[in-house]
C-alpha cells in the first residue's frame, strides 16, 4: 500500500525541516566580544567547537544544568596564552574557581542524548 499523496508531502516537509534545524551557541573571544554561532554547520558538533575556539582538544565546564562552557584544553599551555577575563569571571560566578580560562570559549545549552549542545 502506498501512502496517500498528502502523507507523502507531509513526510517530505518534516525531513526538509529536520535538515534546517540549527544548534546555536555563543562564542566569546578573549576580548569579550560575543558572536552567535551555529554548531550545526560543521560535519560534527566537535568540529564546530574546535573551529570556533581554534583548538585541537577541548573540554566542557558545566556551569549550570542549563549552561555549558566549552574551552580549549591546550589554551593555557601555548606560549602566548591569553586569559579570557570575561569567561573566567562568568565561570567563577558559577563556582568554577580552580583556574583561569584562556582563549576563546563557546557557551551552549547542555549536551543532549547525541552529545550536541542545545540552544543558548
Amino acid at each position: 500500500r502506498q501512502p496517500h499523496r498528502q502523507d507523502r508531502a507531509r513526510g517530505a516537509g518534516m525531513h526538509a525541516a529536520a535538515r534546517t534545524l540549527t544548534a546555536q551557541a555563543v562564542r566569546m573571544g578573549v576580548d569579550g566580544r560575543l558572536e552567535v554561532i551555529d554548531l550545526g554547520t560543521a560535519p560534527s558538533t566537535g568540529a564546530a567547537i574546535r573551529s570556533a575556539i581554534g583548538c585541537c582538544w577541548f573540554d566542557v565546564v558545566r556551569l549550570t544544568d542549563e549552561l555549558d562552557m566549552w574551552v580549549a584544553d591546550e589554551g593555557a599551555i601555548v606560549a602566548d596564552a591569553q586569559v579570557n577575563l570575561m569567561a573566567t569571571a562568568i565561570a567563577r560566578a558559577h563556582g568554577a574557581i580552580w583556574q583561569p580560562f584562556c582563549g576563546a570559549v563557546v557557551f551552549a545549552g547542555p549536551r543532549r542524548q547525541r552529545g550536541d549542545g542545545g540552544p543558548v
